[in-house]
């Protein structure tokens, strides 16, 4: 069970400030009091916390402002006392004693469950703070009614306004305070002289002249000796911080070349505390360090230092391969010795061999994916040429039974059949033989077109290389079948005829053009026979292309479009 929080209140006392403030302002006390239990005239020893933040909140708007508030705090302390307190005060209270009292004792009095800190800082200055419970109502006429009191505390000793920094945060303000400069020692003393002797006493006052002038000197020379001590001190600390902080082991050394001085890293790497590390020779904790180089470093005067001398230490656990850099140190002119800076190279050798192996690794690998990805290659020119070949033979098979129908047909006897049947598949194996060459990738329309006709005399040949995919290899048995019909009926079967085979490129297409002249007149078929019938059947279903006719009396044309991709 939550135990309930103690309400807060505030003394009675207090009121007097807001009573002064309704006279100040002109407003009737009863307009202050309105609403609330009590009056100014008679008011209970303890105020609650929400009746003292209306009090405060009608303060601020008969001020005018919160910083109106403020300026009213500050008149409240200038009525607080009369000039004589002031005087008796400031023989033997200062402005930060001041502050401390007000806070300590003063704040704690009034406002006994607010939260009120004081800190004395450097430089003549306090940072002073007040906090609002959380379980209350924040109220910040509060603060800037402190603001007020905080400018014009010094007053109370005859002094002028503090400088007074506010900063501002939830239930809580913070005051730093710039103090002006207090009476001096000498002048106070002089004051309680005069106060009690009822005079000024010349012989006194050259007393304290004299007294002042040693004080003076005395308080600068400690000021001196403290600011120089306390240097030493911050630099010998950073030196200790750093020395202990270093991630490098670190060993310092006396004259004879014994450790006196071991950093936590150091301790580390060797397996030991520093305690037993120290005092030991550096023999002791390395093997392989050459006592020559180590006295050149320690020559009087020499500045130079040995880099990077590879060594073995003597750990708990074995030896360890260090590499050690050695430098010469001096503390002061009765005082010298080695600095040791260890750096452990089993990182460095294990580093490098992981290096390596991972080079080696990604060296593996390159080759492994190199090889994966040619057996893959391999595998899908394989998988391509399985299909290929599939197609092929089929397509193959599928000519050759065309071939062997229309050969039939147009065949009277056995011979005759052999004989023709025999010259197709010669072409067809010529064809195929030139693919073979090219691994099944493509086919030489050039190529192909000088294997089928070298048999026919009359054929000229002219157009740029042109590569097909392999589905184009049954063209050789269409332009076959053209020179034949040419050698039988057409311009190959008179002595002066020629046939002329352009081609071209044109919007992907191979445009060939069949030309035929010199031969005997042509006379229009009235339909087409079976080796027309062959060609179109070829071009056209096989290899997706179009073939248009023109039986011009002087000799055939045959124009054939083929697409470059099959």
């Amino acid at each position: 069970m939550t135990e309930k929080a103690a309400p807060v209140v505030v003394s009675g006392a207090v009121l007097g400030v807001f009573q002064e403030g309704a006279q100040e302002f002109g407003v009737a006390s009863s307009a202050f009091t309105r609403g609330l239990d009590f009056t100014f005239e008679r008011h209970p020893k303890w105020v609650a916390w929400k009746d003292f933040r209306v009090l405060a909140q009608r303060l601020r708007e008969a001020c005018g402002g919160m910083q109106e508030l403020s300026f009213f705090g500050e008149r409240i302390i200038d009525h607080a006392g009369p000039a004589v307190l002031a005087e008796f005060l400031a023989l033997a209270v200062s402005p930060a004693t001041l502050y401390r009292v007000s806070q300590d004792w003063g704040g704690p009095r009034l406002f006994p469950q607010l939260g009120a800190s004081y800190l004395r800082m450097t430089g003549g200055r306090v940072r002073l703070g007040l906090t609002i419970p959380t379980h209350v109502a924040d109220c910040v006429e509060y603060f800037y009614l402190n603001l007020g009191f905080n400018r014009a505390l010094p007053s109370l000793l005859g002094l002028p306004r503090a400088s007074v920094e506010m900063s501002l945060e939830e239930r809580r303000a913070s005051y730093l305070v710039s103090l002006p400069p207090n009476r001096t020692v000498r002048y106070r003393a002089r004051r309680m002289l005069g106060v009690l002797m009822g005079e000024d006493d010349a012989h006194i006052r050259a007393v304290f002249d004299r007294l002042g002038e040693q004080n003076r000197a005395l308080q600068t020379r400690v000021q001196e000796t403290a600011e120089a001590r306390a240097e030493t001190m911050r630099s010998a600390a950073e030196l200790e911080r750093v020395f202990a902080a270093t991630g490098d082991p670190l060993l310092v050394t006396d004259d004879r070349l014994r450790a006196r001085k071991a950093n936590p890293a150091a301790c580390r790497i060797l397996g030991m505390t520093e305690e037993e590390i120290l005092d030991s020779d550096l023999g002791e904790l390395f093997v392989g360090l050459d006592s020559t180089t180590i006295e050149r470093v320690l020559e009087p005067g020499n500045v130079s230092e040995v880099r990077d001398m590879q060594v073995e230490l003597k750990s708990a656990s074995g030896l360890v391969p260090v590499s050690v850099r050695i430098s010469h140190f001096t503390e002061d002119s009765s005082s010298e010795g080695l600095v040791v800076v260890i750096r452990d190279m089993r990182q460095v050798y294990r580093r490098a061999k992981l290096a390596a192996e991972a080079e080696l690794m990604a060296a593996r690998n390159t080759e492994l994916e190199e090889a994966l990805r040619q057996l893959r290659q391999a595998n899908e020119a394989a998988e391509r040429m399985r299909r290929e070949l599939d197609h092929r033979v089929k397509n193959e098979l599928a000519v050759c039974l065309a071939l062997a129908d229309q050969t039939v047909a147009r065949s009277s006897t056995l011979d005759e059949f052999r004989e023709k049947y025999s010259a197709k598949l010669v072409v067809m194996g010529r064809t195929h033989e030139h693919l073979a060459s090219t691994d099944w990738d493509h086919i030489d329309l050039m190529h192909v077109l000088t294997s089928t006709l070298r048999t026919f005399d009359g054929v000229t040949l002219e157009g740029p290389q042109i590569s097909f995919p392999p589905s184009a290899a049954a063209l050789s048995l269409a332009v076959y079948e053209l020179a034949t019909n040419a050698a039988k009926y057409g311009a190959l079967s008179s002595p002066h005829g020629a046939v002329a085979i352009e081609w071209t490129v044109e919007d992907g297409a191979v445009e060939i053009r069949w030309s035929e002249s010199g031969g005997p007149e042509v006379v229009p078929p009235e339909k087409e026979g079976f080796g027309l019938g062959f060609v179109r059947t070829v071009i056209e279903h096989q290899l997706s292309g179009e073939l248009k006719l023109n039986f011009a009396p002087s000799g055939v044309v045959f124009n054939m479009s083929i697409p470059m991709t099959g």
